[in-house]
């Protein structure tokens, strides 16, 4: 199929080794999640998107395509899609987007919650509504990426395929002729890529229209240990065409593992604990006042770990900075 022991790590290729629909608006949804304040402002290039203010971080993805050359603003865009029911969203979702992101150049990526994940419709989930608010919390600070509500406010199962056919029609009119006679732009192309998991790579063969999903969007498949790239195609073979397996084995990408799960972070949540760095803060701040995954009413919400915010206009005395001898010169002109 085609995947290669030599493929480095980090490189694309294989690596080695029932509710009822939520309807309101999305603004809406936030300020009643959030009990008080102004809801973020879901005004996005695509009906049902959220985007996040600029974000002041120092860790944006890159603007690199996979093979190192810049991107051509005039080049296909790069969108990642990104669903899950997210129950709670965690630092290792976030961490497996920003991976995907950097390695295949994905100019943007759009978060969708799920509201009845086909392979868990016998689960009781967080309202929608809450998870909606915990993904936009834990992403609003990349001005890239987007929270959809497409899954939230479609009737019956949440099936990928459904979701890749809106968002590829919502996403066609990219770039429009210029007005007043003006010379008209080309459009972009599109290129749709779907991030998951590699423990998602087992049930892929039963989703709906499996085939149509691999040919709409190109799979990013992270791998964070266990059954290894090469068996994983392996087990593929026969129950998908050989080209839809080799855009599977072309899309791998390694992380470490991690040192929890959801169910486990639930679990902890319920005795009033946390895996460390397992939730944004924000987010763990808003399960609490919610009372989400039966958190002990008794236990307070842990102090945030970092370390306190100073303004840039009022900065910490410097220990070390010697008084100012003008002041008491003007204090004795000056003085009674």
């Amino acid at each position: 199929m085609g995947c290669s022991a030599e493929v480095q790590r980090g490189e694309m290729g294989c690596v080695p080794g029932t509710p009822a629909a939520v309807t309101e608006d999305p603004a809406e949804m936030t300020r009643r999640a959030a009990g008080s304040g102004p809801a973020p402002d879901p005004a996005a290039p695509l009906s049902g998107a959220v985007r996040g203010p600029k974000s002041m971080s120092t860790t944006q993805p890159g603007p690199s395509t996979p093979d190192g050359a810049d991107r051509d603003p005039g080049g296909p865009l790069r969108l990642g899609v990104f669903g899950g029911s997210f129950d709670p969203v965690h630092e290792g979702h976030v961490e497996l987007v920003r991976r995907a992101q950097e390695a295949f150049g994905l100019e943007r990526v759009h978060w969708v919650p799920a509201r009845r994940p086909p392979h868990k419709l016998d689960r009781v989930l967080a309202s929608d509504t809450f998870r909606y608010a915990m993904t936009l919390i834990a992403t609003i600070g990349e001005p890239s990426w987007e929270v959809l509500t497409l899954e939230l406010t479609r009737e019956g199962p949440s099936y990928t395929y459904d979701t890749l056919l809106e968002i590829e029609d919502r996403a066609r009119p990219l770039v429009t002729p210029k007005k007043d006679g003006g010379k008209a732009r080309r459009r972009r192309e599109l290129e749709l890529y779907l991030i998951i998991g590699s423990d998602n790579l087992p049930g892929l063969p039963g989703w709906k229209n499996a085939e149509d999903v691999l040919r709409i969007a190109r799979p990013i498949v992270v791998w964070r240990g266990g059954q290894t790239p090469a068996e994983h195609v392996a087990a593929l073979a026969g129950r998908l065409p050989e080209e839809a397996v080799e855009r599977i084995c072309e899309g791998f990408i390694e992380l470490p593992p991690l040192p929890y799960s959801s169910t486990e972070v639930r679990e902890a949540l319920a005795q009033g604990q946390v895996p460390e760095g397992a939730l944004h803060h924000e987010v763990l701040e808003f399960l609490v006042e919610k009372g989400l995954y039966d958190w002990p009413d008794s236990v307070p919400c842990p102090p945030d770990p970092r370390p306190p915010v100073v303004s840039r206009f009022q900065p910490p005395p410097d220990p070390e900075a010697r008084p100012d001898p003008g002041i008491r010169r003007r204090a004795r002109r000056d003085g009674p």
